[in-house]
């Protein structure tokens, strides 16, 4: 699996994870549809909010931070990430929960505890005519109320006789009858009093039911589920929704923190295997560019023509000849003990400079010119051995040797606020006017060797001055 597609698996299962868990926590509390669609939402949200903060690490390169000024930064971020997902997750489930009640208003209840089974709907019923009650009673229009001779009406016929709904449970036992004295005082009739259509009372299933002992909390109407969803809201003060959306946000900046946490340790994990790999990089490249010096300096043809020149001192002139053997006793020393040293002052590189183009220019006579113009601030400065000498070696090998009269070989160095700057000026041309392109052993492994010591902000580069002069330019970073 490549490594940005384990990316999105990861961010896509560990939120998942999350929101599943929270999901099955509030189950309970909650409809299950509204709370499964802005479980998804959250996941989204916080799924895209968790990149963007990825890539805005990325971007101010909080990963080149140290501990003690990064926690501040990632503990700022997560708690601003948790309020803003903690805010907008709250706002889509109560809106989810108001537009679900207004749907089905039984959900009301059903986050109440209430069984929707056993609540008897009001609104279903039918009101009974006080007619049908005085046939059950086996009275008629304009008898005498006489109480005694009247027999108490059975509760479930009266309970049939007012379409309770089915799937309503009511346990009969527990139901109250109603006597005749009880009834006909809810119709308004008294005993010895003539029955007279026009003055009955309506009875309404409401009265009829609490008479007969149902529970006032199963009796529910559009009055009521108001009631009970204004008294529900009336429990959400200030107060109590602060608390909540604190609880919310301190919830999901620890989420957040979390992710950060997992997130800079794999980055810096990351780092630290980096780092080891360029330091293995590193150590192969100094390698070969000892390898590379021991070639240039320990090989046939060039000891047979330092050591023949020299002989050639001898007789002519045995102090210069001296000189040469010492030149070239240094060189050899310090290219067998280079590998010693990550880096050497610049003054020190000069001084290996300066052996090399003596014995060439033994060689070379007045073929070869050569100066150096070296600021007395950067000559302290530190440096890759070996680097200014091989562009030297370059310059003699692939200009100055191929120009039928010679030419020179100019070292300067200038030190500013940011950089060390070295230039290595030789006649000649660059062959088909490609910078970079120069021959020679050794430019490559110079440029690799400035990278992996002082990062992307060192270089290495060779081009052309004018008609007459190339120039390689070194830049080495101070911080």
């Amino acid at each position: 699996m490549k490594k940005n597609q384990l990316y999105w698996v990861l961010q896509f299962g560990g939120w998942g994870g999350l929101m599943v868990t929270n999901f099955l926590a509030s189950a309970m509390l909650f409809p299950v549809l509204p709370l499964l669609l802005i479980s998804l939402f959250t996941l989204c949200l916080a799924v895209f909010s968790s990149h963007l903060y990825r890539l805005y690490v990325k971007k101010r390169k909080w990963l080149e931070f140290k501990i003690v000024k990064l926690i501040p930064r990632v503990f700022l971020a997560s708690l601003m990430q948790g309020a803003i997902t903690a805010i907008l997750s709250l706002s889509a489930l109560a809106f989810a929960i108001v537009v679900h009640i207004q749907s089905d208003p039984e959900a009301l209840l059903q986050m109440m505890g209430l069984p929707v089974g056993s609540v008897i709907n009001l609104e279903t019923l039918k009101a009974i005519e006080p007619q049908v009650l005085l046939d059950m009673m086996g009275w008629s229009a304009g008898s005498v109320v006489d109480v005694a001779p009247l027999q108490a009406i059975d509760p479930s016929e009266l309970l049939d006789l007012m379409n309770v709904p089915e799937g309503t449970s009511l346990d009969l036992e527990s139901l109250v009858s109603l006597t005749p004295d009880r009834l006909t005082e809810m119709m308004g009739l008294a005993n010895g009093a003539t029955v007279n259509m026009e003055t009955l009372v309506a009875i309404d299933n409401k009265t009829l039911l609490l008479g007969m002992g149902v529970p006032s909390g199963m009796l529910v109407d559009m009055d009521t589920l108001k009631a009970i969803e204004q008294a529900s809201l009336a429990q959400f003060s200030p107060g109590v929704i602060f608390g909540l959306i604190a609880s919310f946000v301190s919830q999901y900046s620890i989420f957040y923190i979390s992710w950060s946490a997992l997130y800079f340790a794999y980055q810096f994990l990351q780092k630290n295997r980096q780092v080891e790999i360029e330091k293995w990089k590193l150590q192969a490249s100094f390698k070969d560019a000892e390898l590379s010096a021991l070639k240039s300096q320990i090989n046939p043809h060039f000891i047979f023509n330092s050591l023949n020149n020299i002989r050639s001192l001898v007789a002519e002139d045995g102090e210069k000849a001296r000189d040469s053997i010492t030149h070239l006793s240094d060189l050899l020393r310090f290219s067998i003990q280079f590998d010693q040293y990550e880096k050497v002052s610049l003054e020190k590189e000069m001084e290996v400079v300066k052996d090399y183009l003596e014995l060439e220019s033994i060689q070379l006579e007045e073929r070869l010119d050569y100066k150096f113009v070296i600021a007395k601030d950067s000559q302290e400065m530190n440096l890759p051995p070996m680097i200014v000498q091989t562009l030297v070696e370059n310059a003699i090998k692939h200009s100055i040797n191929e120009l039928p009269n010679g030419g020179k070989v100019i070292v300067e160095s200038e030190l500013s606020d940011e950089y060390l700057k070295i230039f290595v000026k030789n006649s000649g041309q660059l062959k088909n006017d490609k910078p970079g392109k120069r021959k020679g052993i050794g430019i490559k492994n110079s440029r690799e060797r400035l990278r992996l010591l002082y990062g992307e902000k060192a270089s290495l580069a060779v081009e052309n001055m004018n008609e007459e002069m190339v120039c390689a330019t070194i830049r080495i970073p101070l911080n």
